[in-house]
């Protein structure tokens, strides 16, 4: 559509070493892409996953349309939010949030502090100790179940007597993590995220991992996403709810045409869909910060926001949060990418979102003829469908 098209050349423009080339659309009228204003990103995944909500019911099917984002720990909160509202999505080119082994590994010693009888858990935790494996470790998970049936004798227990050398040395290292975790009863669920992500675990994620920086990311991102709970058992609970639905969408994938699909960009490459949400379009996540230290980098920066763009066929929604950046240790406000600030204002249509509530400004979607009509039978759905404001209850599974 050329008002996607318009916006796609209008950020490319600003890279002064390219091949020149404009695009020109195939399909002529469309409508202009929408940039949406979150307080959170909290908001923008309540509003992404109404709005495909609303798409699903006007007859768009759920492979058309398609979330996109700069870095794997952005899809965090719309995956959650997804999932709460049953919408079955595809995770392509990657691992979802919740089946990742770093976070698997973080979540397993909470499961261990709120249930210290969690045998999954505990030897999970066991065998990322050095000199402890399989057999090892069901060892002292053997020994424990008798004589420690607490967290705190479980850090505090003595077992010298069963252990060789090398694995004392990585039993007393777990213990050291557990003692931490459990020295305040009343820590919140991000606290004893927040004491693991500074632990050892980090030394072992930085030796183990060439992309330990995007997994100490997640832990970040997990760390945000759990200080909306006060109690460690409800944040475990809600987690159980997304390993449930990875359980079950691993095992029974819904059709092709039945799920969305979330997507880095550098795997969007080549790809188009109806309906496009570039998701997280914020200064210091887009461009990626140690990417835009020079000029090249930047560039390439902003061939990828150009390829995010052009992603989409008919829709495209570019999002950005103007909370608090809970990632940096100073309450610096989070600002929209410059990629955003650099377009013409009249390249786009901006919404506007209540704080509390996210009304649908269905207008902006709909492409209208020249008497101010909906063009397509999409259109007219959309355009007679009543607004609805986003509400806390699960969608319907389709």
């Amino acid at each position: 559509m050329a008002p996607i098209l318009d916006l796609a050349n209008s950020v490319i423009r600003h890279n002064s070493e390219r091949f020149e080339k404009t695009l020109r659309p195939v399909r002529k009228g469309g409508t202009k892409p929408i940039l949406v204003p979150t307080s959170s990103v909290e908001q923008e995944a309540a509003f992404v996953s109404q709005r495909i909500l609303e798409l699903r019911e006007a007859g768009v099917p759920l492979n058309e349309i398609a979330a996109l984002f700069r870095a794997t720990y952005q899809s965090q909160a719309l995956e959650f939010e997804l999932t709460r509202r049953d919408i079955p999505y595809e995770y392509r080119g990657g691992v979802r949030f919740f089946e990742r082994a770093h976070i698997k590994d973080v979540l397993a010693y909470l499961k261990l502090v709120d249930n210290p009888r969690d045998e999954v858990a505990g030897l999970r935790v066991l065998q990322l100790e050095s000199g402890i494996g399989l057999e090892t470790a069901l060892k002292i998970w053997r020994h424990c179940l008798d004589k420690a049936s607490s967290v705190q004798a479980l850090a505090e227990f003595d077992f010298s007597s069963i252990l060789t050398e090398r694995p004392r040395l990585g039993l007393r290292n777990f213990q050291s993590k557990l003692s931490s975790l459990i020295k305040n009863p009343e820590a919140k669920p991000s606290e004893l995220v927040g004491a693991l992500t500074v632990s050892d675990y980090r030394d072992y994620l930085e030796a183990t991992y060439p992309n330990a920086s995007e997994r100490i990311s997640d832990l970040e991102e997990l760390a945000r996403f759990s200080q909306r709970y006060r109690k460690l058992s409800s944040f475990l609970s809600e987690v159980s709810l997304q390993e449930s639905f990875s359980v079950e969408a691993g095992t029974t994938p819904p059709p092709d045409d039945e799920s969305m699909v979330l997507t880095t960009i550098h795997q969007a490459k080549g790809l188009e869909w109806e309906v496009v949400f570039v998701i997280g379009c914020n200064d210091g996540a887009f461009p990626n910060p140690r990417s835009a230290l020079n000029e090249l980098g930047l560039a390439e920066e902003r061939r990828l926001f150009y390829v995010a763009a052009t992603r989409a066929k008919t829709h495209l929604h570019i999002l950005y949060s103007l909370g608090v950046n809970p990632r940096l240790t100073s309450m610096r406000l989070l600002r929209p990418s410059p990629f955003v600030t650099e377009l013409p204002r009249q390249l786009f249509e901006e919404l506007s979102l209540e704080e509390e509530t996210i009304e649908s400004d269905d207008d902006v979607l709909i492409e209208r003829d020249d008497n101010g009509e909906p063009k397509s039978l999409l259109d007219r759905v959309i355009s007679h469908s009543p607004r609805r404001k986003i509400s806390t209850k699960r969608g319907t599974k389709r």
